[in-house]
């Protein structure tokens, strides 16, 4: 190969790598590499055969210059070439006339073929196939620069499918973390935030793109200071799970937040990432407020009941004796003022005694407003 030559050849790898380095999908690998590589490699068809996992054989994947007929034919080379091939060797002949292993190929018009195995780590993932209608003869030298060519499309088309699968991952883990009811991010080692879930954008009324890549404490609701005070800060220089209670607004409009962070820790020990989860248990603390209300009310109407037992015996006592000595005082008429006295004594004992039974049946209660914000607590009793 003389120096015209390999500047040629040079050429074409540093074209072929500079296409494929920027595309992401694999058949968008293989599709460009059959349709450019024919015109730099002056050859006038090319395909690209994937090894299928499950079954071990040579699937087509890309093609170009060549007929549906030849490209369908059942069988694809002569064990030869195929074992030589998966052993990872290429080969490359040009067709005698008449020879019916290669009948396929002459009725197509072709005349030679370069067959190159596409390696990955050493191991052969697929076949690319250089096919002319003229003879040529490659030598060692271009052989070589062909088969580098091969394993750099190998290494294109590899990283291309992982990238692929890592935007598949990415794509699984966002639509899991779209799919929580609570709020999400996580924040890296710099402060700033690398992801974030739906339910965060929405509460916060942003996008993502002003969310991801900005510092904590541009997008998030919380004020706090420095060390004991943040919560995040903490999170990472004590590498374990923090908690905490959190408010916002005030009044009437507070809304209750539990926050938890939970620290991703990397092979060094160190704290990469911390995890950010915000719960809105406004209605739980409320329904825990109202329970611990209604259970307040609920021992007030015990302890009236209670009350209301414990007061009857001295009650109907006091008001057996003063109705025992109204009746002696009538009959001597005597003392006409103590008498109305005690009359309205009598009258308050029973009116105090008829409450306190109305008490002892209490079957419900009514919580109202009083004057000056006050709260008092009406009792319903069986007795009318």
């Amino acid at each position: 190969m003389n120096i015209s030559q390999q500047q040629s050849y040079l050429d074409v790898f540093q074209e072929i790598t500079r296409l494929i380095s920027g595309v992401h999908e694999p058949q968008e690998v293989m599709d460009l590499v059959v349709k450019r590589l024919p015109r730099l490699m002056k050859v006038d068809g090319a395909t690209i055969r994937l090894r299928d996992s499950l079954t071990g054989r040579f699937e087509l994947k890309a093609s170009h210059g060549l007929s549906q007929k030849y490209l369908t034919r059942p069988v694809i080379d002569t064990k030869t070439v195929m074992d030589a091939l998966q052993a990872g060797k290429p080969t490359a002949m040009n067709l005698i006339a008449g020879d019916e292993e290669h009948r396929a190929q002459q009725l197509e018009g072709l005349k030679g073929t370069m067959s190159l195995p596409i390696l990955h780590k050493g191991e052969v993932i697929g076949i690319l196939r250089l096919l002319n209608r003229h003879h040529q003869n490659f030598t060692d030298s271009e052989l070589g620069f062909a088969m580098s060519l091969a394993e750099q499309i190998g290494l294109a088309i590899v990283s291309a499918r992982m990238f692929r699968q890592i935007q598949r991952h990415d794509r699984f883990l966002q639509t899991v973390l779209d799919s929580l009811w609570m709020q999400v991010l996580v924040v890296g080692r710099s402060g700033k935030v690398v992801l974030v879930n739906k339910i965060f954008l929405e509460s916060r009324n942003i996008s993502e793109k002003e969310s991801v890549g900005q510092q904590y404490h541009q997008v998030t609701p919380w004020s706090e200071g420095d060390g004991d005070n943040n919560l995040m800060l903490l999170a990472f220089s004590r590498r374990e799970p923090v908690s905490l209670l959190d408010s916002l607004g005030e009044g009437e409009k507070t809304r209750w937040f539990q926050r938890d962070l939970t620290p991703l820790i990397d092979s060094e020990g160190d704290v990469e990432f911390v995890i950010e989860t915000v719960r809105d248990i406004t209605d739980q603390r409320r329904l825990e407020k109202e329970e611990l209300r209604r259970m307040k009310l609920e021992g007030i109407v015990q302890m009236a009941g209670t009350a209301a037992h414990e007061l009857n015996s001295p009650l109907f006592a006091a008001l057996g004796t003063a109705e025992l000595l109204h009746e002696d005082l009538v009959e001597k008429e005597r003392e006409p003022q103590i008498i109305d006295d005690l009359e309205m004594i009598i009258r308050n004992m029973r009116e105090i005694g008829a409450l306190t039974r109305k008490m002892t049946k209490v079957t419900g209660y009514e919580e109202r407003e009083y004057v000056g914000g006050t709260h008092i607590v009406k009792l319903h009793s069986e007795e009318k």
